[in-house]
Formats: C-alpha cells, structure tokens, sequence
C-alpha cells in the first residue's frame, strides 16, 4: 500500500500487513476481490489492462454500497472519515 504512512496516523490502530502466506490474516479479502473479479478475473492479464479501465472498475467498486458498510459506499465513508 503505497504511502500507508500518510494514513496511519488516522486510523487507531495504526496499518496492518498479513503475512504472504497467512492467509487467516486477510479475513475480508475474499470478501473485497470477490467484486473486483465480476470485471477483471483471475485469469485476466492485468499486463493488458489500461488506466484508463482500471479507474473505471475503482469508480464502480468505490461508489458501490455494501452491506457491511450499512449500504455505504467505499467513497463516502472515506471521505467522511479522512477529509477536514
């Protein structure tokens, strides 16, 4: 993640990195590539993915409410949380 430490310090419990191979460790990840994969899948080479598609898919997951954000989206809790 680049640049976590600019976002550390918000956060009470600072940033957390799992192990590689600890997967037990990422509990939501499943949970959070799972949308990812409805636009590019697993076997997708993401060599030939552009800029401009990968903002794309970032704005449709960003603005997609979720359930465990009480139907939330990523983008307004984000910035609720981080702006002034």
């Amino acid at each position: 993640m680049a640049r976590h430490d600019l976002l550390a310090d918000i956060f009470k419990d600072g940033v957390f990195f799992s192990y590689p191979a600890a997967f037990w460790q990422r509990g939501s990840n499943k949970n959070t590539n799972s949308p990812l994969r409805q636009y590019l899948s697993c076997k997708h080479n993401l060599m030939a993915v552009t800029a401009a598609e990968l903002a794309r898919v970032k704005n449709l997951l960003n603005t997609r409410p979720r359930k465990s954000l009480g139907w939330h989206t990523p983008a307004a809790l984000f910035t609720a949380t981080v702006a002034p």
